[in-house]
Formats: C-alpha cells, structure tokens, sequence
C-alpha cells in the first residue's frame, strides 16, 4: 500500500531470518477487496482454498453444529480464502524490495525531534529508531507492528508520559484472556487416507476437549496439506496487586514469542485425541507435520486506548488474525497520503483521525474474539446452551444478519482505481 501511495519507506525486521512458522491464515471479502485493489488477490487466490463450512464436535465425536460460509460469495463478492501463512509470506515478500527489509533489527529506543523552524538542527521533524545492533535510522513517522508486547508501544509511552501526557491505567494492565497456542502445517499427506483433501472446499473442524481445556481446529488447505492449531487455556490468575502485575507481564513478554520450545508439551496433552478425518489420531497429524514448522505462541487480547503520538503510530491485528491489522493499513495509508506536510502537527492531526475512524471496529474485533474464545473453552449449563444455539439451532435469517454485520464493511484505497463491490450485500 505505501508503494502504491508513493511514500518511502524501510522495514526494521527483529529476526535474523525469515522462518516459515505458523498455520493458516483466512481472508474474507472484508479484506479480499482491497487486496485484489493492489494486485495481491490472483495470487493469493492461488495459493488458497475457498471455504464452505465449519463443524464443531466434541471428543469422542459427537457433534455439536455446522457453521455454513458457501453463501459468502454471492452476498459479499468473494468466498472466504484459507492458505498457509508461509505461503502467504512468500508472496508479499515477492511484491517489497530486498533493501526495503532489513533483518536483526530489534528497536530499544525511539526519540521524537521536535520541530525547528530555524534549521540549525538536522534532525528536527524526525524520529530516531535505535536498534540492539546499534544502527539507528530516521523517518518522519515510525509505524509500530511489533505486536502484543511492542517495543515501540514501550518506547512511545515513555515519550509520552515524559512530556506529561497521561497514559491510561488500563493501557498497562495485564492481559486477562490469555490461551497457549500450538500451530503448524503438515507435509503432503495422503488423499487416500486423509479423503477430506479431495473436497473442492475447505472445510474446517473444531474438536473440543470434554473439559474444554483443549480446544483442535483443522483446517485442509491447498497441496494436499491440513493446517492445524491446539487452543489450551493457559490458567494464569489475574494479578491483584501493581507487583505481581508487573511480574505476570514480564514472564507473558518471554513466553509470547512464536517459536518452536514449548510445543511439544502441548500436543502431548491431545495426541490422543481421535482426528475427524481418517479414524487415526491427532497425535499422527502431527507426526506428519515437520519440527520446524511448528511453533508455539500465547493468544492474547486486549484494547489498548493510546494508539500514537506525535510521530509514532501502532498497527495490530486486533485478535482476528492478519485482518485488522489490513484494516488499520487501509486507513492509514490514506491518510498518509493525503498528507499536506511531514510536520508534527499535520502526522498528529493524522494520526488522531486514523484512531477515530479505527477504534469502535478494532473494540468491536477484540470483543468478538474474547467472546469466540469463551465459547470454544467455557464450560457449564449455560455454555452449552449457548454453544447449541450458535452452531446447530440458530435461525438462518439471524446467522445471515450476524455475517451481514461483520461483512458490512469491505474498504479499499481511496487514491487506486476502485473494484467493483460485486456482492448482492453492498459495502457500507
């Protein structure tokens, strides 16, 4: 998008590599529009597999429900897509330049420069990243993506609060809905023994453990391979006091990082768990999955009130995956581009309009998320209840509105020709 926009741009990158981590990724029509705006949907279209429906079971089989997705097409222009995220990374690192990214560069410190009408400092009206390797750059504007426990956020706070700024209380609070992740994406397998890989469709399924500490999600994808995720509730008590808080930050900020050590205690927990598909065993699914690929990762959400400064802004995902973080890049970039100066006061003026126009929808993302995670890890009478109603006894004219508002809004760049909105269900 900043391509498209014309505006420069370098990508500090903490990792030293790129490594093909993580499970699958789902896009809907909400992004899919602004994504084929910039050249990217053909090719994601390729690498993906349009989805149909959803099933959620217990474990020993029992069914719970089926969630439909096949109708999303004709109301909103595009079936929903599902690819693995390493295949996804390939493309957008297809479409940046090389120089643009750099690797190994994990920001400590970032400083604002005021503005100088007199021009004795060379610096003024820039920022200034500070890296572990001790390079440093500068921009007018340092756009935060470095998720949950960002460094940037850190740093801006720092900032802020140093020129009196008030950050809310609820900004450091800890994370309250907090769930171990285990993700990855098998080799190849066999049709033959896995049949739901012959399906034209994705078709998803869900497995909950009997206590719904656990929680599978299988996801077939394109390639004869089948994404795969372990939700386990992580049973963290929520700090009563500003020590423990802290402490309980601290050790969330080490164990959020995506990576490969802790997995194995978490699918040990459902290796026995009976796989949907072929009568065999989580356990095989994994197996046939390789080491590195699998990674471990701590799902967490929270809605954060202070997104910027004068010249520092945060970009996140907002608990649905990569789509809020597309959303907030959307609105962003316009801005930007419209853009009549670099100077504090007009990036500022930016700055607030991006958070206004965001927030009600990141708030409502966040919520959502909270409250699917509750659904697939509560138990009691009035879980089930709830749980029976949403995926088997729901009125259809009341799932469709439910999609209807979650969808109601497929934005694209205002500054590119636009796509046509082919949907019977209009964008708003």
């Amino acid at each position: 998008m900043l391509d498209r926009a014309g505006i420069d741009y370098t990508i500090l990158e903490k990792r030293k590599t790129h490594s093909a981590i993580g499970s699958a990724i789902a896009f809907s029509a909400v992004v899919l529009r602004v994504l084929e705006q910039i050249g990217l949907y053909d090719d994601v279209h390729k690498i993906g597999k349009e989805f149909s429906q959803t099933t959620i079971s217990m474990q020993d089989g029992k069914v719970i429900g089926k969630l439909d997705g096949e109708f999303a097409k004709e109301r909103y222009g595009y079936y929903n897509e599902i690819m693995a995220r390493p295949d996804l990374m390939e493309i957008l690192l297809s479409r940046v330049a090389p120089h643009k990214i750099l690797m190994g560069k994990k920001v400590l410190k970032v400083t604002e420069h005021p503005d100088r009408e007199d021009g004795e400092d060379e610096l003024a009206g820039l920022v200034t990243l500070l890296c572990s390797d001790q390079s440093q750059y500068q921009g007018n504007l340092v756009i935060g993506c470095d998720g949950a426990y960002s460094a940037v956020r850190q740093r801006m706070y720092q900032n802020l609060e140093a020129k009196g700024v008030r950050i809310p209380k609820s900004d450091f609070a800890p994370f309250r809905f907090d769930q171990h992740c285990v993700v990855g994406v098998s080799k190849p397998l066999n049709p033959e023994t896995y049949q739901i890989l012959k399906k034209p469709f994705c078709e998803f399924d869900v497995v909950l453990a009997e206590d719904f500490s656990y929680s599978i999600w299988l996801m077939p994808l394109n390639n004869n391979r089948i994404s795969w995720m372990i939700n386990g509730k992580m049973f963290t008590p929520q700090a009563t006091n500003k020590k423990d808080a802290k402490n309980q930050l601290e050790e969330n900020f080490k164990a959020s990082e995506w990576g490969p050590e802790a997995a194995e205690e978490l699918c040990n927990e459902v290796r026995g768990f009976e796989c949907p598909y072929n009568g065999g065993t989580i356990g095989e699914l994994i197996d046939n999955t390789p080491k590195e690929v699998i990674s471990k990762v701590m799902l967490e959400d929270k809605m954060f009130e202070t997104w910027h400064s004068d010249r520092v802004v945060l970009l996140g995902d907002g608990g649905q995956g990569a789509t809020q973080a597309i959303l907030d890049a959307v609105v962003l970039v316009d801005l930007l581009h419209e853009l009549p100066s670099t100077s504090a006061k007009d990036i500022s003026k930016a700055l607030k309009q991006y958070r206004d126009k965001r927030y009600e929808t990141a708030k409502s993302a966040v919520t959502a998320s909270r409250q699917g995670g509750a659904l697939f890890s509560t138990k009691g009478f009035f879980m089930d209840l709830l749980r029976a109603f949403t995926f088997k006894f729901m009125p259809r004219w009341l799932y469709l509105m439910t999609s209807d508002r979650i969808q109601a809004s497929r934005p694209i760049l205002s500054f590119l020709p636009a796509v046509p909105d082919r949907g019977s269900v209009k964008s708003i």
